[in-house]
């Protein structure tokens, strides 16, 4: 079921995005506290189970280029000539490892038993992974998965669950509004989620949904998500 389309285009949208961000954290700062129905975690996917069973990668056949004995063994050679420090000039650092996987990384398929979120935003690509433009942004309730899930680790970044995770009866699934008509075809099963298409950025789409229901978005980076008072 479509429960709405959001379209992130305007050029003011980024501004009214924002403002209703503050005001959701001047509500938390009077409140003191997070509860758990503040969070919310976030897939974004190219990949949806049948029965609403999110699955393991050990369970879907890739090939990828992410061999880090082999990534770690060319950076420490190239740092001889020039070290590239990660804090002090991330963007530098970014495009060796993109050259490095790019020019140097063999393919091979990964072993992963755990299913990886974010929570309360859309994690951003980084050295380790491109998680832009795939087909399927999944949303949660975390207060579901705390009693259904195997949670082997909680941080803004990297949230992540052992084994098959069931997704909730309230999960939305966000997908990009051109894309919508193919992937039903594709997915028939999408006719039994809560269904939101955006237009436009996918992350600013994520903010303005999450800020709709009420969930203070953050801005998840590598390492965590940018401070912010209520984070802290």
């Amino acid at each position: 079921m479509i429960l709405m389309t959001i379209d992130v285009t305007s050029k003011f949208i980024k501004k009214e995005i924002d403002e209703k961000r503050e005001d959701l954290l001047y509500e938390k700062r009077k409140q003191g506290k997070y509860e758990v129905t503040d969070f919310v975690i976030v897939r974004a996917t190219n990949h949806i189970g049948n029965n609403r069973i999110l699955k393991p990668l050990f369970h879907i056949p890739f090939v990828i280029k992410n061999n880090y004995v082999i990534r770690s063994a060319i950076e420490d050679i190239l740092d001889e000539k020039e070290h590239i420090d990660f804090y002090l000039d991330i963007d530098r650092y970014n495009e060796r490892s993109n050259m490095i996987t790019n020019t140097y990384l063999p393919y091979s398929s990964q072993y992963r038993s755990t299913v990886h979120f974010s929570v309360n935003g859309l994690v951003s690509s980084h050295a380790k992974g491109d998680f832009s433009n795939r087909n399927f942004i999944i949303i949660d309730p975390l207060s579901y998965h705390l009693q259904n899930s195997d949670i082997r680790a909680f941080r803004m970044e990297d949230t992540y669950m052992y084994g098959d995770v069931t997704l909730s009866p309230q999960a939305v699934i966000m997908i990009n509004k051109d894309k919508y008509e193919e992937l039903v075809l594709q997915y028939p099963e999408l006719e039994n989620y809560n269904i939101v298409l955006y237009v436009g950025d996918e992350k600013i789409a994520v903010e303005m949904y999450l800020n709709h229901i009420g969930i203070v978005s953050e801005k998840i980076e590598e390492l965590g998500s940018k401070e912010h008072i209520c984070t802290n």
